[in-house]
């Protein structure tokens, strides 16, 4: 778990989630420049869904699923995924809502 992630490589693990993930699932605390916000996150398979989370979630956890899975490489991708970056990325942000919103 990390507190309010500035990044949006949580988008990047759902659309190519690591080698046989078929589900993710959990929550990411996301610093913006009008302070943190939460979202849900969903992955089956391709499919990548976004919501707003409570206003009060400031952790950041998600849990692959899979079967045969490299825990180790699993790992570091979801790790690397949570890990905040040293600005944020208003590309990255964008990506983001554009999920919360096809996923509404």
């Amino acid at each position: 778990m990390v507190d309010a992630v500035e990044h949006f490589r949580t988008v990047d693990v759902g659309v190519d989630p690591p080698a046989g993930v078929y589900r993710i699932k959990g929550r990411v605390a996301v610093a913006t420049g009008r302070g943190v916000r939460g979202y849900v996150v969903h992955v089956v398979g391709r499919s990548v869904h976004v919501t707003s989370a409570p206003a009060r979630e400031t952790r950041s956890e998600l849990v692959a699923i899979g079967m045969h899975l490299d825990v180790d490489a699993v790992r570091a991708r979801v790790e690397h995924a949570l890990r905040p970056d040293q600005a944020p990325d208003a590309a990255g942000f964008a990506r983001l809502q554009r999920h919360r919103r096809l996923s509404a």
